[in-house]
């Protein structure tokens, strides 16, 4: 057959009729050397293409999933059902027949209502961690002398996502404090508004006596306006220092040019 790779009319046949035999392609390539890719290729062009066996569900996993959905029960809590299976293949297995499982957010909110110590992971968690690490996370959040930092560290996590899960378990004391409380208090209506800060310090006003008819003190008033003669003065200053700076220049690129000559 044209453009097929070089097998044996054997070798052929054997693809072509792999379903009734149960061979997987996988076993094929270690027995004849070929790669993987080459044999599901094969099995294309030949109209007997290669199933996934990781996604062929049996009657009774089926019936657990169709159980799972119509109690409005997540796909992250079926796969306690069903063992050796990941949550998208079984995600798949429902949609393929159109089954939709309740969202996993949903799902954590009915638990925590009803009482429930279960804590469900999410889709951005496969390895389930929550499930194995959920108190020495509160644990370390509880403890003053770890920073959630160094507990997310200590955990293998984000620092995000130790965030994340302490606040769905409604633990206190990571939430940051009211915006209120984290700004700097407002001068009075007779002190200058001029804002000052340093690199380690946070923002504050100058809170002097204000000039009449201005937001600032006297000394805060002249950085904050400035009149158009001294406008013009700082311009003929700035361009005398760059005509200063290019005549610098031009000498020490002849000095240069007479010291290679």
């Amino acid at each position: 057959m044209p453009g097929l790779p070089r097998m044996t009319p054997e070798q052929l046949e054997t693809v072509r009729n792999h379903e009734q035999s149960g061979v997987t392609s996988a076993q094929l390539a270690d027995e004849w050397g070929f790669a993987r890719s080459h044999i599901c290729g094969v099995a294309r062009k030949l109209g007997t293409p290669f199933r996934h066996r990781r996604h062929v569900f049996s009657e009774e996993e089926l019936a657990v999933i169709k159980r799972c959905v119509d109690d409005g029960i997540s796909a992250v809590e079926a796969m306690d059902l069903l063992p050796g299976r990941d949550i998208e293949t079984i995600h798949k297995a429902a949609r393929s027949r159109g089954w939709h499982f309740k969202h996993v957010y949903s799902r954590q909110r009915e638990l925590m209502v009803s009482g429930s110590g279960k804590v469900l992971f999410t889709r951005g968690d496969p390895s389930g961690i929550w499930h194995s690490q959920g108190e020495e996370a509160k644990r370390l959040a509880a403890d003053p002398g770890v920073t959630l930092r160094e507990a997310a560290q200590r955990l293998g996590v984000t620092r995000g996502a130790l965030i994340g899960y302490l606040w769905r378990q409604g633990v206190i004391g990571i939430m940051p404090p009211p915006l209120e409380d984290r700004l700097p208090k407002m001068p009075a209506v007779t002190q200058c508004m001029f804002p000052l800060h340093g690199d380690d310090e946070p923002e504050r006003w100058c809170a002097a006596d204000v000039k009449p008819g201005t937001p600032y003190c006297v000394h805060h008033c002249a950085r904050a306006y400035v009149t158009s003669e001294e406008a013009r003065r700082r311009a003929l200053a700035a361009q005398e220092l760059e005509i200063a700076r290019q005549m610098l220049r031009a000498e020490k690129k002849r000095e240069v040019a007479n010291a290679t000559a």
